[in-house]
């Protein structure tokens, strides 16, 4: 008697419990979609957005750009250029309310730069948590 009610009782705990995906199961499923369904997207007339990446065992969130015309060119990539972008991207993750849950759960933020001619990359910039919480 007791099995024939334990037996419906493991299968539904079963049931319910494979619907659930980890938080890093979610992002990088949003992630995936959000490239699938957006990119290439053209961010300016110099930039492409190509995809974002997430990996879940590094929780790594990573912006794959393609740059073209001006800055498809690597002299443009001054060390005072590169440190003013960087703190601009800094600025817009710390700002950012639409990556409260990815900088919660200790995301780092990773954005690649490319060329559209060699596939060079010119810039590789990557933001742990340390740096974006104040």
């Amino acid at each position: 008697m007791m099995i024939r009610i334990l037996l419906p009782v493991i299968a539904i705990l079963t049931l319910v419990g494979c619907g659930h995906e980890s938080l890093d199961e979610k992002i990088a499923r949003e992630m995936s979609e959000y490239s699938l369904r957006q990119c290439p997207r053209r961010i300016d007339p110099y930039t492409i957005l190509d995809s974002i990446v997430y990996r879940g065992d590094r929780k790594e969130m990573r912006h794959y750009y393609t740059v073209q015309d001006t800055l498809d060119n690597g002299d443009v990539y001054t060390d005072e250029l590169c440190n003013e972008f960087r703190s601009k991207l800094l600025a817009n993750i710390r700002n950012s309310v639409g990556m409260k849950t990815y900088k919660a759960h200790g995301v780092t933020f990773a954005y690649q730069y490319r060329s559209g001619r060699t596939k060079k990359v010119y810039l590789d910039i990557k933001f742990t948590s340390s740096d974006y919480r104040e």
